[in-house]
Parts: structure tokens; sequence; C-alpha cells
């Protein structure tokens, strides 16, 4: 048998072994990846392309601040939050619009929802959404439910109805066309400003200098926060706190004090089992202990801030700091949101921000074909984010973080982790955390 000593036919043979089966060019030929190609081979999607052009286009926009960023002057770090982010609503409308998104529910249009939600409800108060930059535009954001549905402002709409479809000028989020700011009998009962978009700031802080102080709150949980029971409390309106799960919602949890007789021993270790606690069920157990309380209650301003646990608190940070801070309690009930779907529930009370709406809007006076309406809004926004995302085969599979041997809740006087970007933080004991949300 011959025996190849030829040591350059050898490296030939071991260098076309480790060639692809699929390549027919040798190495040398071969190109340099480009820096833009995935490992696969693939050229990156036009999506993705789109993405890191946006990237960068904020990168620029960040790095002409360079200077100011390095400066701890608060109220540099201010302007540069705002010169940063000006401009967002109409930059991120027009992603929309090239995205092939509806401009109201910003969901693919094929998958608006639009159609079945808008022009349903008429509110009783007047709520004030205050959005994060980051959170503008999100399809899973849940604070926009309330706005698509509110009546007032499609009638407002109708009234300034422009040419262009898409144009910013023919939404409801238009607050120039739809809202005199400084005037409090006109505008919408509905509204989103994004804080740090210099024209919305202006336009917000115009709104909150007419509103007065004794009728204006932030749905925000904090050390200073008031129970929306006690406020209702001083305008002589009490809530009826004769059903048990009633109280807990309120925050009197008597779960484990409805002992009268022992031949109730039995349905109360039931009822021990029995602590978890939706939406529907919470609504459903707050009433007025009169009726005609709802009407002795005078037109309420809520301002809700919108975005992660970390972006809430810093647009709570912008507020003024004489606006009365109001929160939800549970008690010892475990609150399972709706946007588990969508997004792992970090602790048994934080909820979406449209739950914590929802829950204020019943505590307020709101009606319960206002407040279910909402709930099915909601529970249509989500059935189509979990279609348009491809995720119905992991929702049968998700896990409850309730369901855990272990449960978490967060106090008054602990810190709350800020890095929790769940949109519907809720804090127990200030569950009403209006931060949703939000797979955005």
């Amino acid at each position: 048998m011959e025996v190849n000593t030829d040591n350059t036919n050898n490296n030939d043979i071991n260098n076309n072994q480790s060639l692809s089966p699929l390549t027919t060019s040798s190495p040398d030929q071969e190109k340099p990846i480009n820096k833009n190609q995935r490992k696969n081979g693939k050229p990156p999607s036009h999506k993705t392309l789109v993405k890191k052009e946006r990237f960068q286009e904020n990168l620029e926009r960040i790095k002409s601040f360079e200077e100011i960023r390095k400066s701890k002057d608060k109220e540099s770090n201010k302007m540069l939050y705002a010169a940063i982010n000006d401009g967002v609503r109409e930059r991120k409308l027009n992603y929309l619009v090239h995205d092939n998104k509806c401009t109201t529910c910003w969901l693919l249009n094929v998958n608006c929802i639009c159609p079945q939600i808008k022009n349903k409800i008429e509110l009783k108060h007047e709520y004030i959404f205050c959005f994060h930059p980051n959170e503008w535009t999100k399809a899973s954001n849940t604070g926009k439910v309330v706005l698509i549905s509110d009546k007032s402002n499609f009638e407002k709409l109708e009234e300034n109805q422009q040419q262009q479809n898409n144009s910013f000028e023919n939404t409801i989020y238009n607050n120039e066309k739809l809202n005199n700011c400084e005037n409090d009998n006109i505008g919408t009962n509905s509204k989103i400003f994004i804080i740090g978009e210099r024209n919305d700031e202006e336009l917000f802080f115009k709104r909150i200098a007419k509103c007065s102080r004794d009728s204006t709150f932030v749905l925000f949980p904090s050390q200073n926060s008031v129970n929306i029971k006690d406020v209702l409390k001083s305008k002589s309106i009490n809530l009826d706190n004769k059903n048990v799960n009633s109280d807990q919602v309120c925050g009197n949890n008597n779960n484990y004090e409805i002992e009268e007789n022992e031949e109730q021993t039995q349905e109360q270790d039931e009822s021990l089992n029995n602590d978890i606690t939706t939406i529907t069920e919470t609504i459903r157990n707050i009433n007025f202990s009169k009726k005609d309380d709802v009407e002795k209650l005078e037109k309420l301003t809520i301002i809700i801030a919108d975005g992660t646990w970390r972006q809430a608190k810093s647009i709570n940070k912008r507020i003024p700091e004489d606006i009365t801070r109001i929160h939800l309690e549970f008690g010892d009930l475990k609150f399972k949101s709706m946007f588990n779907s969508l997004r792992s529930q970090p602790q048994v009370d934080r909820i979406s921000t449209l739950e914590a709406t929802i829950i204020s809007m019943k505590s307020l006076g709101e009606s319960d074909e206002v407040c279910d309406k909402l709930v099915s809004s909601l529970q249509l926004m989500i059935d189509t984010l979990v279609r348009q995302s491809s995720k119905t085969e992991l929702v049968a599979k998700k896990k409850w973080v309730g369901d855990s041997n272990v449960i978490v809740k967060n106090k008054y006087n602990e810190n709350i982790d800020s890095n929790n970007n769940n949109d519907n933080n809720n804090n127990n004991n200030n569950t009403d955390k209006p931060i949703n949300d939000e797979t955005k």
C-alpha cells in the first residue's frame, strides 16, 4: 500500500473537509462575514435594520448632550431629559405609520381593536395619564384603552376632524386640538401627556394649575399616600363595608376575623384558601353605603403615572408635591392580574395600569357599566396581543406567582425594587401602582 507523504496534499484534504458541504469555493475565496450579517449566514431582516437605525438616531441625540449629562446638577438633568425626549410624540407616531400599525390602538393594522372598543363609555371624573416617553406607542400599554373608550375624545375629534388619515392631528392624543388645558369646563375626560415632551409638559402643568387641590389626586403608592377610602371619608362618603371581600379590597382585611359561631368553622376553613381575587370580583364588591353618595361626589381629577415602576417613580417626582397621592389596598388578598398572560406578575399585589385605574374608578363612583366595558376591552387587547406575538401556546403553560409557597408583598416602609419592569407594578398597602405595562 502506498503512503502519501505529501504534506501539501494532506493540508488540502484537511482544509476541504473543514468546508461546509454547501460551500464550493476554497477558503481563500471566502468573503469575511459582514458585521450586519447574522451567524446563520442570513442577512438581517428589514425590521432589525429599522430598529438599528432608530437606535442610532437616539444615540446621536444623546451624544449631543454629553457635557450636560456629566453634570450632577438637577436642573441640568431636567433640561437634558426634556431635550432628549422632546419630539418623541411625533417621531414615534411616524414609526407606527411606517410599521403598518394603528395610530390609535398601536397594534398592527390587521389586528386593530378600535372598532370594538372605541366610543363606548361616559366618564364622571377626569383621568390624566402621564406617560414616560418609553411607554408612548407601546402596543402592550393599557392606559390608552381609557382614551380609546371615552366618548368625549371622539366627540371632540369629530369637531376638529382633519383630512390626513394617519396624521397626529387626527388622533385622540392631540391635546392642543381636543383640550383647552387652561379651562376647567372645556376638554375631554381622559388625556395623555408625555412627561419629557416639551409641549406636553407645558399643557399638563397649565391644566393642573387650574385644578383645585381638594379634588385632584395622584394615583401613586408612596409613604405619604392616602388610602382612597379615607379620601372618600373626608368628603362624608363611605364605601359599603358589610361585604368581607369589599373590606379586603379597601384595605380592612377581615378574612381571618369572621368567626361568629362554631357552625361557621368549616366554611371559614374553606374561605381561608379562597384568598385570590381578580379585577372582576374586586369591582363587584366595591359599593357605596348610600346610593345618593355617588351624586354628592364632585368631579375629581385623577393623575396616573404610566410606565415601569422606575419610570413611574421619576414621573411622580415631576408632579407637584402639593397634590395628594392616593393608593389602593388589597389586604391579605392575592390579586391575579389579567396581564399575567403576557408578562409574569412579579408579586401578587402588582397589577396593570388599567386594572388599578378601573378599581379607582369604581371606588370613586364610576358606573358598573363603565368598569365592565373597560375590563372587556382590556381582555380583548390582551387576547389580540397574545395572537399577534404568537404566544397562544405559552399562555396555557404560564405560571402565576400566587401559586408559589412564598408570597412576597411590599410595605410602605420597604424599598421597592426599582429594577422591576412590570407594567403594572402595584404595591400592597399601596397596591395601585399604575404601571403597565404593559410585552411592550
